[in-house]
């Protein structure tokens, strides 16, 4: 009796009356350093991005930077007109060419716009307009506006106007009992003679 499988036999092949030995496969050699043949059945993997898809900002700041300059430049290159200050008024309605004549109507409670002048002093004159005038004869001229009912005079220095000229302007203009006087320096300057005054100096008698 025996105790155990005996071994396969030799396989016999059936062309042949003699058996036939078959060659065992090779075992691997564990002390074979060498690399293993590369496999030629591969695919490409995608390995994903984990970071986010970067979009392209377009930045404001250049472009900020640039219209604040200009805002800048235009700010203090530009000249606030302080003629502004002169009230205008609109032409009466029979004023217009072919325009009906106007009815008596009652007086109108708003009261008519001030009459005004605009002075421009220099070194010893003053121009009014058109016209110059020399700083002598400011007394008969003040009296003369004061008698047509002037009731505001608006003062510019020029850029050769002495302090003292400013002075006697606005004495002569107080003796003469004009109702308003307002004095307005050049912008961005201050008075002739280094004095520096506020936007419009508003003087009464």
């Amino acid at each position: 009796m025996q105790s155990g499988a005996s071994p396969p036999g030799p396989t016999v092949d059936p062309g042949h009356d003699s058996p036939v030995a078959h060659p065992a496969p090779p075992r691997p050699d564990p002390l074979d350093m060498r690399p293993a043949a590369p496999m030629t059945d591969t695919h490409p993997v995608a390995i994903p991005d984990p970071r986010p898809p970067r979009r392209m900002v377009f930045a404001l700041t250049p472009l900020a930077d640039v219209m604040f300059q200009l805002l800048i430049f235009f700010m203090l290159s530009t000249t606030l007109a302080p003629y502004a200050l002169v009230p205008l008024s609109a032409a009466a309605a029979s004023d217009a060419p072919g325009a009906p004549p106007a009815r008596d109507e009652a007086p109108s409670a708003t009261p008519a716009p001030a009459r005004g002048l605009i002075w421009h002093v220099a070194a010893g004159r003053i121009r009014e307009g058109a016209t110059s005038h020399p700083i002598a004869t400011l007394p008969d001229l003040l009296a003369r506006h004061v008698s047509d009912g002037i009731e505001e005079i608006m003062i510019f220095a020029a850029p050769d106007a002495r302090t003292q000229d400013l002075a006697t302007v606005l004495e002569e203009a107080r003796l003469a009992q004009v109702p308003r006087v307002r004095l307005i320096p050049r912008p961005g300057r201050g008075m002739a003679g280094g004095l520096a005054a506020p936007p419009a100096s508003e003087i009464r008698p």
